[in-house]
């Protein structure tokens, strides 16, 4: 399976399994069996009401945890429940996700960001502190968020409007992927 490395060094797969749409039966079985075909990237949501089933999929696919990069995102209703991630790993059944998504511009979406940064802190998403995942954000958006934590805002812009390689822009799960400390303007493109 092709991979791009992402900015803090993890490999991530270019393509995977979106369970949006799927009812819990259909993303479990898919779950499972994309993992056997070679899938090694699922990605689920709150809002899709199949995370428990996407976890059971993982686990009854036989794939080492460690080698399935799982992505999720928190619901608008979620951004303000201290207890979010906590209750995600819980449905998903597992202790960590790769990535930790907050899902849209709505509500109040600076505390779905506070979340991600706790979540980071305390080991329960694999993602590096210095970055975080929006999906569904305009870069207008995603630049006023990142602007606020970062001391440099002419290397946040270089990093929204990152460009493409290989047909890819953004992060490769088709949403905004944004780096609060760029540290070398040369590791702003995706690998």
């Amino acid at each position: 399976m092709q991979t791009i490395k992402l900015n803090n060094g993890i490999e991530c797969p270019v393509i995977g399994l979106g369970t949006f749409m799927l009812s819990p039966k259909d993303a479990q079985n898919s779950t499972r069996e994309a993992l056997k075909m070679g899938y090694r990237l699922i990605d689920t949501a709150n809002a899709y009401v199949n995370e428990r089933a996407v976890g059971r999929g993982i686990k009854e696919s036989g794939i080492n945890r460690k080698e399935v990069f799982l992505s999720t995102k928190l619901w608008p209703s979620e951004y303000e429940n201290p207890d979010a991630v906590d209750e995600t790993l819980e449905r998903l059944g597992l202790d960590y996700v790769d990535l930790l998504y907050i899902h849209q511009p709505a509500g109040n979406w600076l505390a779905g960001y506070r979340q991600l940064e706790k979540a980071l802190k305390e080991g329960k998403a694999r993602w590096n502190l210095n970055h975080i995942a929006l999906s569904d954000y305009d870069g207008g958006l995603s630049f006023f968020l990142i602007q606020a934590n970062s001391a440099n805002a002419d290397d946040i812009h270089s990093a929204v409007n990152m460009p493409a390689t290989s047909g890819i822009r953004g992060s490769c799960i088709s949403s905004c992927y944004c780096h609060r400390n760029i540290h070398d303007r040369k590791q702003n493109t995706m690998q």
